[in-house]
């Protein structure tokens, strides 16, 4: 999925051959390929969640966890704060670098 928003906006195929890319690099089977528009990502994640509606929801984290083993400073923490939807972070390579 991804999330369309004023300030990271994409023409749709653009958005289209990113979501081909990720799916081509990790040989995903099984998946749905969406594009959607919001004003911020963790509205248009939600929205998509309930839209399917996902058992979980999986997101990018840097790698920061609170003592409640939740992600700390992150598009996941948002996401976490306005759901009740289990959330599962992903720490990405990116984190490892800073």
């Amino acid at each position: 999925m991804y999330i369309h928003t004023p300030d990271e906006f994409k023409f749709t195929k653009e958005g289209l051959a990113q979501i081909s890319n990720f799916i081509w690099n990790f040989i995903l089977k099984n998946f749905l390929r969406e594009i959607y528009n919001s004003l911020i990502e963790e509205a248009g994640i939600l929205e998509f969640a309930s839209d399917i509606g996902t058992d979980l929801i999986a997101t990018t984290t840097l790698g920061r966890i609170d003592s409640h083993h939740h992600p700390s400073g992150s598009l996941a923490e948002d996401v976490v704060n306005q759901t009740n939807r289990p959330i599962w972070p992903l720490k990405t390579a990116e984190a490892d670098r800073q």
